[in-house]
């Protein structure tokens, strides 16, 4: 669960299983819930976005529905191991985990993924 404070929460190592098949930062959910850890905060004032270092290819933040080669949908692209932060610590909590999505120019490219809440 999300610590208010800006604690950062973790989504997990969000997989890429297929290039152009685009997954929700939260594809750990379920995983999370089995083991008793489910987020119980899902606004954030911060996202935090890491892709492995081992990838091949870039991985891609945007909205469901996404299409990485026209670029729809698209926030920004990272390369591997390039962290990016959208939004401030102890900003107000404006973003929804379930509304971003990860996809990667290769198939099995992973994503680390957190959250803070303001």
């Amino acid at each position: 669960m999300a610590i208010p404070g800006g604690t950062p929460a973790p989504l997990g190592l969000v997989t890429v299983t297929t290039s152009g098949t685009p997954v929700p930062i939260t594809a750990n959910f379920a995983n999370m819930a089995a083991d008793g850890i489910l987020p119980g905060v899902e606004l954030a004032c911060k996202l935090n976005f890491m892709p492995k270092l081992t990838n091949t290819g870039n991985v891609y933040v945007g909205k469901a529905g996404m299409d990485i080669a026209t670029g729809e949908g698209v926030l920004f692209e990272l390369a591997p191991g390039q962290g990016w932060p959208l939004g401030e610590q102890g900003g107000p909590n404006i973003y929804n985990v379930h509304d971003f999505w990860l996809d990667a120019d290769q198939d099995g490219d992973q994503c680390y993924v957190s959250y803070e809440a303001g």
